[in-house]
């Protein structure tokens, strides 16, 4: 006999069998089905009758659910260091499972980039000083249901261009092999970066040898300590990213020391996790906290997480939600050029053949033809800083060439803004010629300048001087 069921009882019993949560249940469950009747006779006598029991014993089930957090889309600076990205691992099916975690780039990608995996903890989306020195993770156990936010850490090479390409991909495989088929990429590009800092913004310290230099930057913005190190990130000098300044070294903490005004503080780059435990065994870089300058009686762990910089040098450990400015740091790798002066000289001559010092004709810088032994010439000499440097002990020299004489006390020199030349003070260290220069007999060398007032941006000297024909 065949059972037939109402419409609406059989969408609840199609229900019942569609619609448990399987995945939630853990594996092994028995569930447990059995009918009971009840009935009456024509006396109104109760009875009741118990069917045959059926088990559901539920099966176990491998699955799991990646999602990617911030960072699934990223442009980066071709001078960062590192690429964060955030992802979350659910174990979406019903027994303990064991989670293998493998990132990796694409075979097409132009750099490689080495990938480190970290559980954050407090699912914050950045690691903690404790997530870091927690370590690394290829794998992860969870229950049913549970969640764990994961972090990738991309560290990039040094030579970057904004051609080059980043694909970085977590696979995850479960206690069974099978891989999670969620797409879990992080797709990155690259760019320069404006710089927001000029040259002289920022106080240069030279770090090693190899002409290596790091720039600081005091910005004068009252935040507390993290978002001192937030907005640190976003300031860019000659296309470097800062980041709250790291004092690793006693030269270092020094230069600062003497730079900056005595009476500041500024929040510097480290921070306590815990209150009552060491200050901190790295920096936000990375890099050991081996060198300290402390206050005496410093730190003081009293609920103070984060670390300041006083105009003297010493370190505070000082509530971070005060409002303090904050020391940007920028590793620039090779020293920016120094500015440099540049000056531009040029030679004219003009034809004096009674050799009276009086120009016949005027200057020039072409050749001068059909002169004859007894006559002369007055060389004049033009000198302009062309730069925005001061040039200092300008120096000219001549050699005398071969059938001509210099005249004696024939050298004068005068300095100009513009056209206006006012004179300089004379040289004095030749008896012989004690005018705006010297003539030294032995070698044959005129010269002019060299110990006279330094040349300032845009300013001009002129010089003259007689030669005779043999």
């Amino acid at each position: 006999m065949k059972l037939k069921i109402k419409p609406l009882v059989q969408a609840c019993a199609l229900s019942l069998l569609a619609g448990s949560a399987i995945a939630t249940t853990p594996a092994g469950t028995m569930i447990i089905n059995k009918v009971v009747a009840t009935y009456q006779d024509a006396a109104g006598n109760r009875y009741s009758s118990e069917s045959n029991v059926i088990n559901l014993t539920i099966r176990e089930v491998y699955a799991a659910a990646l999602t990617p957090g911030n960072g699934a889309k990223q442009e980066v600076s071709v001078t960062d260091k590192e690429v964060i990205s955030s992802h979350t691992l659910k174990n979406t099916g019903n027994v303990k499972q064991e989670f293998k975690l493998v990132a990796s780039n694409a075979e097409d990608d132009t750099i490689d980039g080495k990938i480190a995996i970290y559980l954050d903890k407090d699912g914050s989306g950045d690691l903690s000083e404790e997530e870091i020195n927690a370590g690394e993770i290829a794998s992860i156990t969870l229950e049913a249901d549970e969640v764990a936010n994961l972090i990738l850490v991309t560290t990039l090479p040094g030579a970057i261009k904004e051609s080059d390409t980043l694909h970085i991909t977590l696979t995850v495989t479960d206690s069974k092999g099978n891989i999670v088929t969620d797409v879990n990429d992080v797709i990155v590009s690259f760019k320069s970066l404006d710089d927001n800092l000029t040259d002289t913004d920022v106080m240069i310290m030279p770090t090693g040898p190899g002409s290596t230099c790091n720039a600081y930057a005091w910005i004068q913005e009252a935040v507390n300590w993290q978002e001192a190190k937030k907005r640190a990130s976003n300031w860019i000098y000659r296309g470097k990213r800062g980041h709250l300044a790291t004092l690793t070294t006693e030269a270092e903490n020094a230069f600062l020391a003497e730079k900056l005004p005595d009476y500041g503080r500024w929040w510097i780059g480290a921070y306590r996790t815990k209150d009552g435990a060491a200050f901190t065994d790295r920096w936000i870089t990375g890099e050991p906290f081996d060198y300290t300058n402390w206050w005496a009686g410093e730190p003081n762990n009293s609920g103070e997480k984060a670390l300041e910089f006083a105009g003297n040098g010493q370190w505070n450990d000082f509530v971070d939600t005060y409002g303090r400015h904050y020391l940007v740091e920028f590793e620039l790798g090779a020293c920016p050029d120094a500015p440099k002066p540049k000056v531009e000289v040029s030679l004219a001559a003009a034809k004096d053949l009674t050799c009276d010092g009086e120009p016949d004709d005027e200057f020039g810088d072409v050749d001068l033809t059909e002169m004859a032994s007894g006559e002369c010439v007055i060389m004049h000499v033009r000198a302009e800083n062309t730069s925005n440097e001061v040039a200092r002990k300008i120096h000219v020299k001549q050699a005398v060439p071969t059938h001509a004489s210099y005249v004696p006390n024939s050298i004068t020199l005068c300095g100009s803004v513009g056209t206006e030349c006012v004179d300089l003070t004379p040289r004095t260290d030749d008896a012989s010629d004690t005018d705006a220069g010297y003539y030294d007999e032995n070698s044959g060398v005129i010269g002019v300048g060299g110990d006279y007032e330094d040349l300032k941006p845009g300013a001009i000297w002129h010089a003259e001087y007689r030669l005779k024909i043999d």
